[in-house]
């Protein structure tokens, strides 16, 4: 149990490279920029816009919006050239508890630069795709201090568990095959 603890520790901690999380946030408006804002908001503009933010949701995982993000990030200099359905594995997006909110959760290596990219280039997309409402970027992508996996304690105590059962196996098995006539003294 103690050796496969330690040789699964060991894996997580030099063998699988470290993946942050980083978060940008977007607020559906049901309304353009272009237009003039009213002094009071209305049930019914609420309700749009949680509608859309549902919406948007599904637009910001379609091919158009991943392909601007990918762009955007295969223009960085420093980054590392990323497909989209590489991109597409690193992201969830959700409207958050039912608001004008749009949560879009980067998991990756460089979660940082992916995030910004999806702030920069989403909202555009977003308003060019539907042509109603707008895209207000709430919450900038900041860089994660701690990874978000792999969990290090958690593949410890999966081979310490592994291991003990392995070892509890042998020798359950070793007992039940041993054929070996012992005497009252034994």
């Amino acid at each position: 149990a103690l050796v496969l603890a330690v040789a699964l520790y060991c894996v997580a901690n030099f063998g699988i490279a470290p993946k942050y999380q980083s978060d940008v946030s977007l607020y559906v408006v049901n309304t353009n920029n272009n237009q003039q804002p009213s002094q009071s908001i209305n049930t019914g503009d609420l309700q749009a816009s949680k509608s859309l933010a549902q919406t948007y949701t599904v637009i910001l995982k379609s091919n158009t919006v991943l392909d601007a993000v990918v762009n955007d990030i295969n223009a960085t200099a420093n980054s590392q050239k990323l497909t989209r359905d590489e991109l597409r594995g690193m992201i969830s997006v959700e409207a958050v508890n039912e608001t004008q909110l749009v949560k879009v959760t980067v998991t990756s290596t460089n979660a940082c630069l992916i995030a910004t990219a999806f702030g920069n280039a989403a909202p555009q997309e977003i308003i060019r795709i539907t042509k109603a409402g707008s895209v207000e970027l709430v919450d900038h992508a900041e860089v994660a201090k701690t990874p978000s996996s792999p969990r290090k304690s958690m593949f410890a105590l999966v081979g310490a568990v592994v291991g003990a059962a392995g070892a509890i196996l042998f020798f359950v098995i070793k007992m039940l095959t041993d054929t070996t006539i012992y005497l009252g003294e034994d």
